[in-house]
């Protein structure tokens, strides 16, 4: 089968062969049969369809794989910066605190 064409995804003749059994002229099942066929070609999907498909979803989910990442390494490094900042006002506070607590000795 030639790249690009595809098959019809129902056997025609046997499609045609029951409409006439139906009592359809043979121009009418062969003419139904083929525009079903036709209809059928062109919503089911090819085993190529699937695949260019399978390969646009994984190269999708890498690219957001990667973005991911880079988000939660940006979020890292401000949380570094957060909890540092933290710190040093923790610093600063028990400093304070202790300049405060510690009694300061009269001058002899």
């Amino acid at each position: 089968m030639p790249q690009g064409t595809r098959m019809a995804a129902i056997d025609t003749l046997k499609f045609a062969k029951r409409l006439r059994q139906a009592n359809f002229t043979e121009l009418q099942a062969e003419a139904l049969a083929e525009a079903v066929a036709e209809a059928t070609v062109e919503s089911v999907a090819t085993k190529l369809d699937i695949a260019g498909l399978r390969a646009e979803l994984k190269q999708d989910i890498a690219e957001l794989r990667t973005e991911l990442k880079q988000d939660i390494a940006e979020l890292r490094t401000e949380l570094k910066q957060g909890i540092a900042g933290v710190r040093v006002e923790m610093a600063a506070l028990e400093s304070r605190m202790l300049r405060w607590m510690v009694p300061v000795s009269p001058p002899r």
